[in-house]
């Protein structure tokens, strides 16, 4: 697969994960000003290679797809993820392991989640996307609640669906301009 959202008008792009991404994604994991809201991982660059091995049958399997998050220059920005893909009756995806780095580039965050859910939505042709967000993440909820409906909330988590009507409707398509 190639890099996806270099035709698109955003300044960002997706890169599928390869082995060589190892030690960058167990950075990111680990940065301090990130890590409070992901699950957690030891720092263990063979243990973060085997973990990306593993990934990658499903990559080729086709059930899993993560990304590195770049700039036009391929700068990497982050990381985000599908994941739980359903292509039966339910059509449906999980979107997360979402992580923007301090310092990306405006609009980063915006722009990679677009992205993530036009790979799902019209290249995969899923139909709705479930996630969820640690209830103490209240940035990423706020940044969530502008377009997804908010289905549950517990005092670990708050869940999210969004579907592919309402992504051809919302405000990520203005970053999509073909």
């Amino acid at each position: 697969m190639n890099t996806f959202g270099k035709n698109f008008q955003c300044m960002t792009q997706l890169r599928p994960v390869t082995l060589s991404d190892a030690e960058f994604i167990l950075k990111s994991r680990l940065d301090n000003s990130r890590s409070q809201y992901l699950s957690k991982i030891d720092n263990d660059l063979d243990a973060q290679r085997a973990w990306i091995c593993s990934y990658l049958k499903r990559f080729a399997q086709e059930l899993e797809y993560y990304f590195v998050i770049e700039d036009k220059s391929s700068h990497p920005w982050g990381l985000i993820r599908l994941y739980d893909i359903d292509r039966g009756q339910a059509q449906s995806f999980v979107i997360g392991s979402w992580l923007i780095l301090p310092g990306a580039p405006l609009l980063t965050a915006q722009e990679s989640m677009a992205l993530g859910f036009e790979f799902a939505f019209h290249v995969l042709n899923l139909k709705i996307s479930f996630f969820e967000v640690m209830a103490k993440n209240k940035k990423v909820i706020r940044f969530h609640q502008c377009y997804a409906e908010e289905t549950a909330r517990d005092s670990d988590f708050v869940h999210f669906k969004f579907t592919k009507e309402n992504f051809e409707k919302s405000l990520f398509q203005s970053f999509l301009l073909r």
